[in-house]
């Protein structure tokens, strides 16, 4: 039902923007490449719940001259499945040392 589907898309973006603000949480130093699966307790309250967050270089496109270095780019996903289909939430993110605008 549409109240379910509505229900079900804004807890996974609250899990995504979670992901997101704890990875901002992090030292960029310690920001290491790769895809960790998320471990957030509500991934259980949607049917088939499951995500991932993705870390890696900035995308040279945004990223111009020797700043890519000191920016990395985080995608956090949360798929679940609703009335046969599967759904996904994505938020990307730029995360700089410093801060962005330093």
């Amino acid at each position: 039902n549409l109240i379910g589907k509505a229900r079900h898309q804004s807890l996974a973006r609250e899990i995504a923007a979670k992901s997101v603000e704890d990875t901002r949480a992090i030292a960029f130093t310690n920001l290491a490449d790769g895809s960790v699966n998320l471990t957030d307790s509500r991934l259980n309250l949607l049917p088939g719940g499951s995500g991932s967050r993705l870390i890696g270089p900035c995308n040279p496109d945004i990223c111009t001259g020797g700043e890519a270095s000191k920016v990395k780019q985080v995608t956090v996903t949360v798929t679940w499945q609703e009335a046969g289909k599967n759904q996904v939430v994505r938020l990307q993110t730029l995360i700089s040392e410093g801060g962005l605008n330093q």
